[in-house]
């Protein structure tokens, strides 16, 4: 029987960030930092302004998932051309879920925490002056 020795860098852990390894098994890529699709899609959570503070610098919330392994974001609301991003759900803050070291819990069933868009359609999508019905 043949064992494969693996060498795992040793560093504290962070359970908000990806290690090279976990990057590389998403990616095909351990250096990769951000990921692009040929969809013209767009985040709905990028397009309204964060009055919360419970969003990244990208507009993206914080913490979609957390777990005893895991805290951070791992859930989007995509749009496709044709609709226009009204509103969304101000996500749950970091230091509102510290008095459990992780869900689920008894009294929330999952580990991710809700999101919500509240999406319009655009009459004209070719028109730059768009109108949302």
């Amino acid at each position: 029987m043949d064992i494969e020795t693996v060498d795992v860098e040793k560093t504290a852990y962070d359970p908000s960030s990806w290690t090279p390894m976990e990057i590389e098994t998403a990616t095909g890529n351990a250096d990769c930092t951000l990921l692009e699709q040929p969809l013209k899609l767009r985040s709905t959570y990028a397009e309204v302004e964060d009055f919360s503070g419970t969003r990244d610098s990208n507009g993206e919330p914080l913490v979609t998932s957390y777990n005893r392994c895991f805290l951070g974001t791992v859930d989007y609301i995509w749009r496709s051309e044709g609709l226009h991003t009204v509103k969304v759900l101000a996500p749950i803050p970091k230091h509102a879920m510290q008095w459990t070291p992780g869900f689920p819990t008894r009294k929330w069933g999952s580990d991710h925490i809700a999101l919500a868009s509240e999406l319009a359609f655009v009459k004209n999508v070719m028109d730059h002056n768009t109108e949302v019905e």
